[in-house]
């Protein structure tokens, strides 16, 4: 067994805001802070910055596929994807840290969307296979276990609400229709409200959860912030295919309009400095 102190959080003065936010694939955190004067919408990203290492990991797979697995270079790359794989994930854990500190920092309540991610996954099959993909490399589950936990150390609550139609209901007027939101933009059919549809949504988490009206901003402009930052993948795992056609190109036939005139090619096979 171990035994440790946790430290009593000291009560806060309350200061009046709170956060609303909505959750997607384009904007993955789409955070509006008010104090029912003022509003403040933002988008945060915490994953853009980490997908160029499924492309990597894709390649790396490829290349050892193709080679002994019980070699000693086979190893060596096995050993650097996995110490590169694992200092990506630390830095993506820091900077989800980073954003739910950022989201507690001097509020009393945050309200969330109530969503079932897994259910959501689970439907539509082969026809929102990219939105599923999507949805679960964001890693919203860990984001808000993130903000739970510092929450609880703040003594702020949490709130989940309903995300029915959340981005299709105007949050000035309360008018609700499909053909209000147009991709990112949204505009009302009934008063000719238009801002950004992530924006819009997180406006309306906060009116559904404090009952009262928030000052919505106008324009599809949002602030985007991406958090977190890859590191640059190994050199020694250059796939084998992307090697062959290094070599392919260095053996290729170097041809111009003029040479294509006169019936003329130039092999090029090894090229000497110098010259």
């Amino acid at each position: 067994h171990i035994t440790y102190d946790v430290p009593v959080p000291e009560r806060r003065a309350k200061t009046g805001v709170v956060v609303g936010i909505d959750r997607g694939v384009s904007n993955p955190t789409v955070v509006c802070k008010t104090d029912h004067n003022t509003s403040n919408i933002t988008s945060y990203d915490t994953a853009t910055a980490f997908r160029t290492n499924r492309t990597w990991n894709d390649e790396t797979r490829r290349t050892i596929s193709h080679r002994n697995k019980h070699s000693n270079s086979t190893c060596k790359i096995k050993r650097k994807r996995e110490k590169y794989n694992r200092g990506n994930a630390n830095d993506r854990e820091y900077a989800e840290w980073l954003l739910a500190k950022k989201i507690c920092e001097g509020v009393d309540v945050i309200y969330v969307e109530q969503l079932n991610l897994e259910a959501m996954s689970r439907r539509g099959g082969r026809h929102k296979k990219g939105l599923n993909r999507g949805m679960m490399f964001i890693r919203h589950y860990a984001i808000l276990r993130k903000i739970h936990i510092i929450a609880e150390r703040l003594v702020i609550r949490v709130v989940e609400v309903s995300p029915k139609h959340t981005s299709q209901e105007c949050s000035v007027c309360g008018y609700i229709s499909k053909e209000n939101r147009n991709g990112e933009m949204f505009k009302c059919l009934r008063c000719n409200h238009v801002a950004n549809a992530d924006g819009n949504a997180s406006v309306n988490i906060i009116q559904r959860g404090t009952r009262r009206e928030v000052p919505a901003g106008e324009g599809i402009a949002l602030e985007r912030r991406e958090m977190g930052r890859t590191r640059k993948p190994p050199v020694c795992a250059v796939p084998d295919a992307r090697r062959r056609r290094e070599n392919q190109a260095c053996n290729r036939p170097k041809t111009s309009s003029a040479m294509k005139h006169l019936g003329m090619y130039a092999y090029v096979t090894r090229a000497y400095p110098g010259i």
